[in-house]
C-alpha cells in the first residue's frame, strides 16, 4: 500500500509538469540536485521544473522529457505525502526508507515521459532504449521497470496541417544498476527503435550547469562547466 501511495506521487509530479524543463538564466540545477535551495516551502513540481531537461528528436515527431529522481525531490514528496494524506511521523519514515529502496539504493532512476507523432515503431517503452552518460562521458545501459513496460502508452490525436495524426503518449521509470555521482553534470543517451531518414538514430540529453568543488586547499569554489558545441539538426 505504501509503495503505491509513493509510485502515485512519482506519477502526478511527470504529469503534472508538462510545461517544465527549461534551463533559466540562473542555473539552479546544482543548488537543486545537492538539495541546497530546498527549502520547507519547496513543491515538488519547483524541483522538477528546475532539475528536468526536454528536447525534440526527429524532426519534432518525437518528444522527450526527464528528470533524475533524487534524495532531494523524494524528501520533499514525502513532505508533501504527510501534509496531503495526513500520514503519521511513522509513515513518512516508511515512505522514505520506500523510496530509498526502490530508486536510490545502488543505482541512478529517472522518470522519463515521451510524445511520439505518426510513427507506431517508436510508440511503446520497450522500443525506446536509454543509456547514461556520466561526468566523464562514458555511456552504461539502463534499463526500464517491468512494471512500466507492461503498461501500454495512451493513443491520442494531433491535429496538424498534413492532417489528423495519430499520437502515444507514454512514460516510465529507467534504472541504472549501479551509483554514478550527478553533481558534476550528467546526460541520457535517448535512442528509440525507429528514426526517419535524415534524422540521427540517436540524441543526448545533457545536464551541464556549473556547481561547487573543493580546490586543494580545502575551500569550495565554483566550477564553471563548459558546454558542447551541439547544433541539432535544423532541416535542409
Amino acid at each position: 500500500m505504501m509503495r503505491n501511495i509513493v509510485l502515485t506521487a512519482l506519477s502526478g509530479v511527470l504529469l503534472s509538469s508538462c510545461a517544465f524543463f527549461s534551463p533559466k538564466d540562473e542555473d539552479r540545477t546544482y543548488y537543486y540536485l545537492t538539495g541546497k535551495d530546498i527549502t520547507p516551502e519547496t513543491t515538488s513540481e519547483q524541483v522538477v521544473n528546475v532539475i528536468g531537461r526536454s528536447m525534440t528528436m526527429a524532426g519534432g515527431n518525437y518528444e522527450v522529457q526527464a528528470y533524475p529522481i533524487t534524495r532531494s525531490l523524494l524528501e520533499v514528496q514525502a513532505r508533501e505525502l504527510a501534509k496531503s494524506r495526513g500520514l503519521s511521523e511513522e509513515q513518512v519514515k516508511k515512505v522514505n526508507l520506500t523510496h530509498e529502496q526502490e530508486f536510490l539504493a545502488q543505482k541512478n532512476c529517472f522518470n522519463v515521459s515521451f510524445a511520439v507523432v505518426n510513427f507506431e515503431q517508436a510508440s511503446q517503452l520497450e522500443d525506446w532504449k536509454i543509456h547514461f552518460i556520466d561526468a566523464g562521458l562514458d555511456e552504461y545501459p539502463m534499463l526500464w521497470r517491468d512494471e512500466d513496460l507492461k503498461r501500454r502508452s495512451v493513443r491520442t490525436k494531433l491535429q496538424r496541417q498534413e492532417g489528423n495524426l495519430d499520437r502515444w503518449l507514454g512514460h516510465g521509470i529507467v534504472c541504472t544498476d549501479s551509483p554514478f555521482p550527478l553533481e558534476k553534470g550528467f546526460g541520457l543517451k535517448i535512442t528509440p527503435k525507429y528514426v526517419q531518414w535524415p534524422f540521427p538514430a540517436s540524441q543526448k540529453l545533457l545536464w551541464e550547469f556549473d556547481y561547487v568543488d573543493t580546490n586543494e586547499q580545502g575551500e569550495e569554489v565554483l566550477v564553471k562547466k563548459v558546454k558542447q558545441d551541439y547544433q541539432p539538426y535544423r532541416g535542409w
